[in-house]
């Protein structure tokens, strides 16, 4: 077995268990995440299934290091030289060649059709960490639109060197906007890197800003679980009630996920109180979301906290339908041990299809669902009745 072989074995090894420490030291030895064995299986396919997010973050390529290995792709040779980090290459061919040259064919649109930044000599460099030569280039007055890819980039990777190069370049690059207006404390809250963040936000980043999508560096730090990150955003002034297009808020991502220490920052957190029952554009709350996938730490601490389980959604569905007719068994039986007459009003309410919580389970075989609701006395005095009007 070729050593190649065997770190393309490891890595999807590492990947399918969740293992990053492992990840990063595989890929800092070469092992590819996106080699294929024979099974037509690699780490970054495995990450995704196993739904590791922070291995997914570490082996997922950026646009600079897929168009490089793209064949169809024409690269200059400055940026060729960016990519593999040979500094005196560089400065050699800085005298002839442009350095704000764009790679052609420009990259495909994204999924919402909107045209991708073109790839430069400086985005390469910045893609592959090389802070040498991003100082270099920096000598040549880069576009501002090519720093401030640099500048996600760098955001993204959490290289806080690079960040800090190109944003005492251009101090302003911290609160410019990309073609979807994510700023760069976007991407240092998603991949929660602090250290980032606190550079971007001393360079006056705004902690409130919201890309097209309405999302803010808030709800992209609490969907990924970076408990650390939510709390240094809430300190400096994130709203952490405020919902995207879709009225979708930090606390309802975060219990989404089970990320049970970011809801414990969310409550505790300074600003305005956390409102636990806002409910999205289906009427959806923090508390259906926690137990539609099952997340019963996470159920267990709005619960703690008074979180309202006879709110119903735009179906009728309330937090005791979702979990019964998922299967999570250990959070129905959480839910059956709130006050009893909070029991039976749950036990009894029907959604939109006149269907209980009981009749759901049944319907989908949840039979450990089944046992806990007919097992329970104080869910056997509900009485099935309408639920609650909009």
């Amino acid at each position: 077995m070729t050593a190649g072989l065997r770190l393309t074995q490891a890595i999807l090894k590492a990947a399918k268990g969740g293992k990053l420490e492992a990840c990063k030291m595989l890929t800092e030895r070469g092992a590819d995440a996106h080699l294929y064995n024979k099974n037509r299986q690699n780490a970054f396919d495995a990450a995704t299934l196993g739904r590791h997010t922070d291995c997914l973050h570490l082996l997922q390529p950026s646009d600079a290091d897929k168009q490089a290995k793209d064949p169809t792709m024409k690269l200059t040779p400055l940026m060729e030289a960016c990519h593999k980090g040979d500094l005196q290459q560089v400065e050699e061919l800085l005298g002839t060649s442009d350095p704000d040259a764009e790679s052609e064919p420009p990259p495909p649109p994204d999924k919402e059709g909107k045209a991708q930044p073109k790839l430069t000599a400086l985005v390469f460099a910045a893609d592959q960490g090389h802070a040498a030569i991003v100082t270099k280039l920096l000598e040549q007055t880069p576009q501002e639109g090519h720093l401030l890819s640099a500048l996600m980039l760098a955001a993204r990777s959490g290289n806080n060197t690079l960040a800090q190069l190109l944003l005492t370049h251009s101090p302003k690059l911290a609160s410019s906007p990309d073609e979807k207006d994510n700023l760069a404390i976007h991407k240092a809250a998603q991949y929660g890197h602090d250290d980032v963040l606190h550079l971007l936000l001393q360079h006056k980043a705004d902690a409130k800003a919201a890309n097209i999508h309405g999302n803010t560096p808030l709800m992209m730090a609490t969907r990924f679980g970076h408990s650390s990150t939510t709390g240094i955003l809430l300190r400096n002034g994130a709203d952490k009630n405020r919902g995207d297009d879709k009225k979708w808020s930090s606390l309802m991502r975060a219990a989404a996920n089970g990320h049970t220490k970011v809801v414990v920052e969310l409550l505790k957190g300074s600003g305005d109180a956390l409102r636990l029952d806002a409910q999205d554009k289906q009427d959806t709350t923090a508390l259906m979301a926690a137990c539609k996938s099952g997340q019963l730490d996470t159920a267990s601490l709005l619960l703690d906290h008074g979180a309202d389980t006879l709110l119903p959604d735009s179906s009728g569905l309330t937090a005791l339908h979702h979990s019964a007719s998922a299967g999570h068994d250990l959070v129905v039986k959480a839910l059956l041990q709130q006050p009893d007459d909070v029991v039976q009003q749950l036990a009894g309410m029907t959604d939109g299809k006149h269907m209980t919580p009981l009749m759901l389970a049944c319907q989908n075989g949840c039979e450990g669902a089944v046992r806990l609701l007919l097992g329970s006395k104080k869910a056997s005095a509900g009485v099935p009745a309408a639920a609650p009007a909009h």
